[in-house]
């Protein structure tokens, strides 16, 4: 695959769904263009029975993507749910959602008696070139929220840009039963990511709930440049939850970003209620995030979930030039909130291990438990150079079993 977008300005675009009651699987890609797309997208929902989502294989191989000089002013990628929930609504991007590879698998019933099962297999990436020049975005923005109700696994990529995404994105829900969600494995090998001279401003990454957020985390203010691993949610009203991730490995990957400064862009999680492991990373920029997001919930019965081993080797990781002012990452709730962060007020560089949350909230006899496999690096180069950080901070308000981390 071979994709390359250049001279092309864009100016108050946006990708926008709005809805009165639930959206349920309603993702946004850029809100100026979705470059390159590799993984396939199923959606099952019952009423009387039921409910099974599967997809196969995402496989991406000899793949280059390159954006230049795309300038982007005042676009937005938004999903709004004015009386209803955002379920696995996500945004990829405010302007620019470069690179995708992994299904979507969603399913929900809403029978009584009707369990969910949502299952992808593995998702492949090697051989990968991505670049980004000169892409300036200036007031682009992220935005998910659902007003009144709450946020079911929706999630921000990037205020301004979603570089590249490596990882299915599984998610099942059931009213009255069962709910089992599974995810494959992530490999990625020798795959290069560049951002050159791609200033911004005033972006932000931001989901907003009236109620509950339920692993909805954001990352990157302003752009989230590489985020490999799956992403399996589940959630059952009255029976057992379980949510699977297999291992994510990563080989041989290079990740620069140069000459790209950041000034007010934030990356904001917001609940009226209580935060169910969402959390927030780099608020101008989350530069390399690795490994699999977990999560389970039941809420009259037992919750379990589990993630295999997070393995990397031959990473490199070069910022320079990037100054940051005025940015910050922040997770705000205002009743309690469970298993959240707040990392890096300036930049996250390098995140690295599965992320594995379970919550229940079942009668007496009714278990929670999170299963974690071990996180092995190899060969990690870190460097961060010429690069100041003014009035930049993480953190969390109102919170308990939270951790809040500076970088």
């Amino acid at each position: 695959l071979s994709v390359s977008v250049s001279n092309s300005s864009c100016s108050n675009c946006s990708s926008v769904t709005i809805t009165g009651t639930d959206s349920d699987g309603a993702s946004s890609y850029g809100g100026s263009m979705s470059v390159a797309y590799v993984g396939a997208y199923t959606w099952s929902a019952s009423y009387a029975a039921s409910s099974i989502s599967k997809s196969e294989t995402s496989i991406a191989r000899s793949c280059r993507v390159s954006v230049s000089n795309v300038p982007c002013f005042s676009c937005r990628a938004s999903t709004v749910s004015k009386r209803g929930d955002a379920s696995a609504a996500n945004i990829y991007g405010g302007s620019l959602s470069v690179m995708y590879v992994g299904a979507h698998t969603l399913s929900e019933s809403l029978e009584s008696r009707g369990s969910s099962f949502s299952s992808s297999a593995a998702t492949t990436a090697l051989d990968i070139s991505v670049s980004v020049n000169n892409a300036p975005c200036y007031d682009c923005s992220a935005l998910i929220s659902s007003t009144i109700v709450s946020n079911f696994g929706a999630s921000a990529y990037g205020g301004s840009m979603s570089v590249v995404i490596f990882g299915a994105h599984t998610w099942s829900f059931s009213q009255g039963s069962n709910s089992i969600s599974t995810s494959a494995a992530t490999i990625a090998s020798d795959v290069s990511v560049s951002v050159f001279h791609s200033p911004c401003s005033n972006c932000s990454a931001l989901t907003s709930s009236g109620s509950y957020a339920l692993g909805a985390s954001a990352y990157g203010g302003s752009m989230s440049v590489v985020y490999i691993g799956a992403y399996t949610w589940s959630y059952s009203s009255e029976a057992d939850s379980n949510s699977t991730s297999a291992a994510t490995s990563v080989s041989d990957l290079s990740v620069s970003v140069s000459n790209s400064s950041c000034s007010y862009c934030s990356v904001f999680i917001n609940s009226e209620v209580e935060t169910f492991g969402a959390s927030s990373y780099g608020g101008s920029m989350s530069v390399a995030y690795v490994g699999a997001y977990t999560w389970s919930y039941s809420y009259r019965a037992s919750s379990s979930s589990s993630s295999d081993q997070t393995s990397i080797s031959g990473v490199k990781v070069r910022i320079s030039s990037a100054h940051c002012s005025n940015c910050s990452a922040f997770t705000k709730t205002v009743d309690e909130s469970f298993g959240v962060e707040s990392i890096g007020g300036s930049i996250s560089a390098v995140y690295i291990g599965a992320y594995v949350y379970s919550f229940a909230t079942g009668a007496i006899g009714s278990q929670s438990s999170s299963d974690c496999g071990s996180t092995r690096v190899y060969g990690l180069d870190v460097s961060i150079s010429t690069s100041s950080f003014h009035q930049t901070r993480a953190f969390n308000r109102k919170h308990s079993l939270s951790a809040c981390f500076l970088s």
